[in-house]
C-alpha cells in the first residue's frame, strides 16, 4: 500500500514547529521544485500560516510557497507511536479526528471498536489489519489506545 498524501492531517497553527519528513522521493522532488530550493529531511521549520488544514506556509520560505501538510510531522516533543504490528488497539478519536474520519473513511471506524495494528508508518501513523485498503494510508496513532488485558 502506498502512503500517498495521508489523511487526516493534524491542524497546524502559526508558530508550530514541524519536522520535514517527505513521504517519498517523488514528493520530495515535487516540493523542492515548488519552493525552488532543497529542504532537509529531519530539519525543523516554523509554520507561518495554514490553508484548509492541508497546506501550510513556512516562515523560513516566505508566504508564496504553499506545501502539503502531510509532508511534515509535529516537531520536538511529539511522541512516537508506541504500537507495533500485531498490537490490539481501541479506536478513541479526538473530536477533530472523529470529524475527519467521518468525512474520509465513510464511518468505517466506530469509537470503542477494537482493531489490530498492521503497520506503523513513519513512527506516526498506523494501518489496521481490518482495513487493508484504508484511504490515505493510515491514521494518527494517538487516535487509538492500547487494549487493556486482564
Amino acid at each position: 500500500m502506498s502512503i500517498g498524501r495521508r489523511v487526516p492531517h493534524r491542524v497546524y497553527k502559526p508558530g508550530d514547529r514541524v519536522v520535514y519528513e517527505p513521504t517519498s522521493e517523488l514528493f520530495r522532488a515535487e516540493i523542492e521544485d515548488q519552493v525552488g530550493r532543497r529542504l532537509v529531511p529531519g530539519h525543523t521549520y516554523t509554520v507561518a500560516s495554514v490553508n484548509d488544514a492541508d497546506y501550510l506556509t513556512l516562515e523560513e520560505l516566505g508566504p508564496d510557497k504553499r506545501l502539503h501538510a502531510g509532508e511534515f510531522l509535529f516537531g520536538p516533543g511529539y511522541k512516537r507511536c508506541p504500537f507495533t504490528p500485531g498490537d490490539r488497539v481501541v479506536y478513541s478519536p479526538s473530536p477533530q479526528g472523529l470529524m475527519l474520519e467521518r468525512t474520509s473513511y465513510h464511518s468505517l471506524l466506530i469509537p470503542g471498536q477494537e482493531f489490530t495494528v498492521d503497520k506503523v508508518l513513519r513512527n506516526t501513523y498506523i494501518t489496521l489489519v481490518e482495513y487493508p485498503e484504508m484511504p490515505g494510508g493510515g491514521l494518527y496513532w494517538d487516535e487509538f489506545l492500547p487494549v487493556k488485558t486482564p
